[in-house]
């Protein structure tokens, strides 16, 4: 009885989603191997789904109240990402040019997905407890902070996409938090400064290259500069209403489309299950997505309410810039798309999240 009253308790929506969204990530990567004859990701995909499954599953039987009280741990967790990140541009074997993983065994690990955990908790406890002080930009800038550091690491490592989703979770939560329109106007303008900066200082040529060939892909080599993404649009593009065929994607089995399991595993799953495949998985995220926020915004902890902004934005964006860079509306930014590309510790990451996310909803405190 009291695991039917714990399961009743379970957000129906969101678990159902994340059900669904596991047995398409299955999907995709078992027609993958099957075309490699290689099912070995295949079979870590698994061992990660269980194992996250079951962590969401155990943290959200815990009530996570105390946490909005706990900011200076997380920040204990922040810096300890940042020091691990640190220790891979020294340590670090470059895997395509980027020192971003550490290789334990058969497994990788990303210790960025540390830090992204550790500043949705440090944005939702700064913003909640600064809410009255934030159209004092002493507050907002202090909050800045927090993205110096993660801006200076990942741009060694070079891993762009990571510092983008940060920044989109801070501002994400800074909207929400609520700001006036003098701010809003002041950080667009120190936006803009800082992707002049950027691009004069920190993007590395080859960055430049993706970022020139997708603003002027006639000035490009199609067979050097954004190959990847040029095979993935017309693996999208030749599907059609009901696409090829689940196992049946000629640009997979061709091995045209580069990284089917993480960054481009969208175009493999556009090509096989069409467009009416794409609107189901679009209507999936939409529901999950929703999910979180009506939640957050229902909840009577301000806390709360920022953290699953914070989760969802998360999700948001890098859905948003994976299927983005596939069908050509964005440079190469080599994102995966959440619970369906291959990957354990971003996969994990989100579970865990999610998990605390479900205790929160569950005891609505």
């Amino acid at each position: 009885m009291k695991t039917f009253s714990f399961l009743k308790k379970l957000d129906f929506s969101i678990f159902f989603s994340l059900f669904l969204l596991s047995l398409l990530s299955l999907l995709v990567l078992y027609s993958i191997g099957l075309s490699k004859n290689n099912f070995l990701n295949f079979k870590k995909q698994i061992v990660f789904f269980i194992f996250g499954f079951f962590l969401m599953l155990f943290l959200s039987l815990f009530d996570w109240e105390f946490l909005k009280e706990h900011f200076f741990f997380f920040l204990s967790v922040y810096f300890l990402s940042l020091f691990l990140i640190l220790f891979l541009l020294f340590s670090g074997t470059k895997v395509r040019g980027a020192k971003i993983w550490f290789h334990l065994g058969p497994f990788f690990f990303d210790p960025s997905e540390i830090l992204k955990i550790s500043l949705i908790f440090i944005f939702a406890s700064f913003f909640s407890k600064k809410h009255v002080e934030l159209y004092d930009l002493k507050s907002i800038f202090l909050s800045i902070l927090f993205l110096v550091l993660p801006a200076i690491l990942l741009s060694l490592q070079p891993n762009l996409g990571a510092f983008l989703v940060i920044a989109f979770i801070w501002f994400s939560i800074l909207l929400v938090s609520g700001i006036r329109k003098r701010e809003f106007l002041i950080l667009s303008l120190l936006a803009v400064f800082f992707l002049v900066f950027a691009w004069s200082k920190i993007l590395l040529p080859y960055q430049k290259e993706r970022i020139i060939a997708f603003l002027f892909p006639h000035l490009s080599d199609p067979l050097k500069i954004n190959w990847s993404q040029r095979q993935a649009k017309i693996a999208i593009g030749s599907a059609g209403l009901l696409g090829k065929g689940i196992f049946e994607g000629a640009q997979k089995k061709l091995g045209f489309i580069t990284d089917p399991e993480t960054d481009f595993i969208f175009a493999v799953f556009a090509e096989e299950m069409g467009f009416l495949g794409v609107l189901s998985l679009f209507l999936i995220f939409s529901v999950l997505i929703f999910r979180i926020l009506k939640i957050s915004f229902s909840h009577p902890s301000n806390f709360v309410k920022l953290f699953g902004v914070g989760l969802a934005s998360q999700i948001f964006v890098y859905f948003f810039l994976n299927i983005s860079t596939n069908v050509g509306l964005s440079p190469v930014i080599g994102l995966p798309l959440p619970f369906i590309s291959y990957g354990g510790s971003f996969l994990i990451s989100n579970f865990f999240l999610l998990g605390i996310f479900l205790g929160m909803q569950r005891r609505k405190f």
